[in-house]
């Protein structure tokens, strides 16, 4: 599970192509928000926010790629409706929508712990380089990877 860096995701289907890859949801929530509320988002509204993060949440939830054909095409023309213009839908399409196997349900099919975000294993190692590394001073550190050299 990745965030959505493409050369990451590109090097992991390289060296693995085998394996199954997914973007950890809530780093594809935080991001989709993050445009939102930026000038060229179209710096929407709190409730104008949600509403497109709720479309988010009820595409995800698609158990069959048909299905999240259907119900993307329908909150698209519902968001267009509702926001007069296809700025927030023509980046869904271009940014999210190619990669939705990667982050909707009916990409996960399969045996994944039922996890939907990489933060637990982020916040280990934040842990570990606090905890470990940065106890230690570099100069110490240094100094005893020299000796075992």
């Amino acid at each position: 599970m990745i965030d959505r860096d493409l050369k990451e995701l590109g090097a992991i289907r390289q060296t693995f192509p085998k394996t199954k890859v997914l973007l950890c949801w809530f780093h594809v929530l935080q991001a989709v928000h993050r445009w939102l509320v930026k000038k060229d988002g179209g710096n929407l509204s709190p409730a104008q926010r949600n509403t497109v993060i709720h479309a988010m949440m009820t595409m995800k939830a698609c158990m069959t790629e048909e299905d999240f054909e259907s119900v993307s095409a329908s909150k698209c023309r519902d968001l267009e409706a509702q926001f007069g213009s296809s700025r927030v839908t023509h980046y869904l399409r271009d940014q999210w929508f190619p990669f939705a196997a990667l982050w909707a349900n009916f990409g996960r099919l399969f045996q994944h712990n039922s996890s939907d975000t990489n933060n637990k294993a982020e916040r280990y190692w934040h842990r570990v380089i606090i905890q470990i590394l940065l106890h230690y001073k570099i100069p110490v550190f240094a100094r005893s990877s020299k000796q075992t050299s």
